[in-house]
């Protein structure tokens, strides 16, 4: 039994014998056997019986059974294999074959728009148009609201009303004066009379003008002549020639502008002709002239240049008329435009016209809707209108509760 057994001894020497656990004979018999040790490592675990694996038990692949240390994996694909190779697809589906280019979690087959929808809403557009402010192609205004409706007037201004680069023309009362002339059995006053002059300021000459004064009976300070125009508010010339209704320049309106136009000798409406001398001229400007006197009934005042003069730009305010007047005491005199009037510059360019004031006199004090005695806004209404508020507590506005 000894590794080391030879069977041609004839002296009997010493043996070696395996340890009986691991250890073999190489098996010679002629007295050079040795003891083969398997058991590499010592570990009292016989070579053959050895069991390389995974000693770490959290692994996913630890072996109770592994006598020697081996790989450990940690991780199993999404089929719980450890250590396999199945993954999750583009659709979340383990396993799976589905793609989802754009990696918004829906597979393209029935993903609605593979990529990524703009500010506008549109599939891989490219948002909002270039020079645009909004996806509905709208752009800013001139104050920067997005689809607001402020402009630019034509001299520039933003939210401007034209008149920056306009030459002004103004009117306006000034040194009104008043006495009480009747009384009534009471002793308040009922007629008064009073007196105030019109003022200008007229950065250009002009060559008509045409204003109302309501409110009085003027009983003085008409006609006059002031520079090469004649101001007057009654007919100048015999009845049978006062002219009717024309358009002379065809803007929609018969004003001091039509009177002017045709004393200039432009040319214009052919039923201007008056008198039917076949000719438009200077006589048939005065028949017009006097057809806007007849319909102010004695409250329009004009002026024209009876022999082609013009009234030269001031450089301060002027006195252009000075009348006196009667009216019932609680009348308020207002100085207006009325609905046509107008101030006409001599070199045709269109002129700013404004006044300095409207309300001329009122002794009983105007109150702040503009009337003359008035109570101002009524007890309840927000304005002189008559609206109320609604329940958002805008005037006028429309929220109902």
């Amino acid at each position: 039994t000894a590794c080391d057994y030879n069977e041609n001894a004839t002296d009997a020497g010493d043996c070696t014998y395996v340890d009986g656990v691991c250890e073999t004979c190489s098996g010679e018999t002629d007295g050079t056997g040795t003891v083969v040790d398997n058991d590499a490592d010592d570990d009292a675990v016989c070579d053959a019986d050895e069991v390389v694996g995974c000693q770490d038990d959290t692994a996913c692949d630890y072996n109770e059974n592994a006598t020697d240390a081996g790989d450990c994996t940690y991780v199993e694909d999404c089929a719980g294999i450890c250590g396999g190779n199945t993954v999750i697809d583009d659709c979340g589906i383990c396993g799976g074959d589905g793609v989802d280019v754009d990696q918004d979690g829906l597979c393209d087959d029935v993903d609605d728009c593979i990529g990524q929808y703009d500010i506008c809403g549109e599939c891989n557009g490219n948002g909002i148009d270039e020079g645009f402010c909004d996806c509905d192609g709208n752009v800013e205004d001139c104050t920067g609201v997005c689809g607001g409706d402020s402009i630019v007037d034509e001299c520039g201004v933003c939210e401007g009303d034209g008149s920056s680069c306009l030459t002004h023309a103004s009117l306006g009362p000034a040194n009104f004066v008043e006495v009480c002339i009747d009384n009534d059995e009471e002793g308040n006053c009922i007629t008064s009379e009073g007196s105030f002059e019109v003022v200008y300021d007229f950065d250009t000459d002009i060559i008509g003008a045409q204003f109302d004064i309501t409110g009085a009976n003027i009983t003085s300070g008409l006609p006059v002549s002031v520079g090469g125009l004649q101001f007057r508010n009654d007919v100048f010339v015999s009845e049978n020639f006062i002219g009717y209704e024309c358009d002379f320049n065809n803007d929609g309106i018969v004003n001091i502008e039509d009177v002017t136009d045709i004393m200039n000798g432009f040319q214009g409406n052919s039923n201007c002709d008056f008198d039917n001398s076949n000719i438009i001229d200077n006589l048939d400007g005065l028949y017009l002239a006097n057809y806007l006197l007849t319909q102010g009934n004695g409250n329009t005042i004009i002026g024209i240049p009876l022999t082609g003069g013009l009234l030269e730009e001031n450089e301060a305010i002027e006195t252009l008329l000075s009348l006196t007047f009667e009216y019932p005491s609680n009348n308020a005199i207002e100085l207006s435009f009325g609905d046509y009037g107008d101030i006409i510059s001599s070199n045709g360019e269109e002129l700013y016209v404004t006044l300095f004031d409207n309300i001329v006199g009122c002794n009983e004090g105007v109150d702040e809707c503009g009337e003359c005695g008035g109570d101002g806004i009524d007890e309840g209404a927000c304005d002189c209108a008559g609206n109320i508020e609604d329940c958002a507590g805008v005037c006028d506005g429309d929220s109902v509760v």
